[in-house]
């Protein structure tokens, strides 16, 4: 449910929100410390935030999306991932709120985030591991190994829907993976172990403590099938799955926190593929583009 929130007057002066938000994204980005829970978090849902902030208005989730990727980009939102599920934190909600008796998150918190329990109510708090919270602000740590999850009914439900989804997956395939490895020498030509390791190799090199499986063919058999979903199911090519790993991982700074197994980038592929085209659209190679107006003059 909504709350009432403190909002300091300065934040019509921000010039940071005044230069890359118009009005809308800044009354989104208000919203928000208003639905936000005592700790400042909020599940990644752009259409949970159209219908509690914009129900009535022409605002589409893309566009919420987008207002939501610029704020990450300047550091206002955190985002991270716990189980396959995408939240945000708000981070400077507990710098401006001055919470009497904060509530326990029913969402999971993230690494740099920790709730004390009092002996009474009003001494109960949040409290920011700054260590943390300044490695990830400088892309030392990544946000989606390392949340915390409360103990609650609302956790044990969400795995048992990542376990009933995966289970859909695997169902959902032309035929079952083998639950058995393959002989030597067979499996390490086989194109979903060699693309699984790849994939592996790209997150740990940018962050070694990652959890990921060991790089044997029966710990990784559940990516091994994701990537077989990938190829046969919808139909990326080898040279598709290189280029958007090599963008993730080496061009763009929000999605490589945000990949950390073959399911996480099926789900998010074709966003992905499109933040990928529209970055070579804004950039473009002037060198090719000259020699294509001289190719153009030769036949002149």
């Amino acid at each position: 449910m909504a709350r009432k929130r403190m909002l300091d007057p300065e934040f019509f002066m921000d010039t940071e929100l005044i230069k890359n938000l118009d009005i809308t994204g800044r009354l989104l980005y208000i919203g928000m410390w208003t639905i936000a829970d005592d700790g400042g978090l909020l599940e990644k849902d752009s259409l949970a935030l159209k219908i509690r902030l914009f129900p009535a208005d022409d605002i589409t989730t893309n566009q919420i999306d987008g207002y939501i990727d610029t704020l990450i980009d300047n550091k206002k939102l955190i985002p991270y991932e716990v189980n396959g599920k995408e939240y945000i934190w708000l981070k400077n909600f507990l710098r401006h709120q001055k919470l009497d008796k904060p509530s326990r998150s029913n969402i999971p918190l993230p690494s740099w985030l920790k709730y004390i329990e009092g002996e009474k109510r009003h001494e109960c708090k949040y409290e920011i591991d700054s260590e943390i919270l300044n490695k990830i602000l400088v892309g030392d740590m990544e946000t989606t190994c390392s949340g915390h999850v409360p103990p609650r009914k609302e956790v044990e439900v969400e795995e048992k829907r990542s376990e009933i989804e995966e289970n859909i997956n695997v169902e959902d395939s032309d035929e079952s993976p083998s639950s058995e490895p393959q002989e030597d020498g067979n499996y390490k030509d086989d194109v979903n172990y060699q693309a699984a390791i790849y994939l592996r190799g790209k997150i740990l090199e940018l962050n070694p403590k990652c959890k990921v499986p060991n790089n044997d063919y029966k710990s990784m058999q559940k990516w091994i099938n994701d990537l077989r979903l990938i190829f046969e199911r919808d139909k990326r090519t080898k040279d598709e799955f290189a280029n958007i790993v090599k963008f993730i991982f080496e061009v763009d700074d929000f999605w490589c926190a945000q990949i950390q197994s073959p399911s996480s980038l099926r789900k998010h592929w074709d966003k992905i593929y499109a933040k990928m085209q529209t970055k070579t659209r804004a950039a473009p190679n002037n060198q090719n583009s000259f020699k294509a107006q001289v190719d153009r003059m030769k036949g002149w």
